[in-house]
């Protein structure tokens, strides 16, 4: 990350995200908008990209259980509503229970967030 002002407009410039106008100012380009805007609705261009999230029942995509566009990340740009994203997902995937005793529970998600996928499940083949 650039340290000074001058250093992150010419970083953000060169990876076409603003635009320097005649005037001297600066635009923001409609891939920095998607990326970074606290609110999508403000850019008239991208008000229908905001992320989307589906939920079917079955692998056939026949059924939805769950459609969340809006809601999810309050109509945010990629970047700035990944976090909340990633949280919905990782709540909304089914988990694995771990009862230790009577009052504690852990639950422990199928989804390895180290490593951006479901976690595998060693099933030995002698309990088949």
């Amino acid at each position: 990350m650039p340290e000074n002002r001058k250093s992150i407009i010419e970083s953000l410039k060169k990876d076409d995200l603003i635009l320097k106008n005649e005037n001297g100012k600066y635009s923001i380009t409609n891939l920095g908008a998607i990326l970074f805007a606290k609110k999508l609705d403000e850019f008239n261009s991208l008000k229908r990209k905001a992320i989307r999230v589906i939920q079917y029942k079955d692998n056939s995509k026949i059924e939805t259980i769950k459609e969340i566009i809006k809601e999810l990340s309050g109509n945010k740009g990629y970047t700035v509503g990944f976090e909340g994203l990633i949280n919905y997902i990782n709540n909304t995937l089914p988990s694995n229970e771990i009862i230790k005793d009577a009052l504690n529970e852990n639950k422990i998600s199928i989804y390895d967030e180290s490593v951006g996928t479901r976690a595998r499940t060693y099933v030995p083949r002698w309990s088949k």
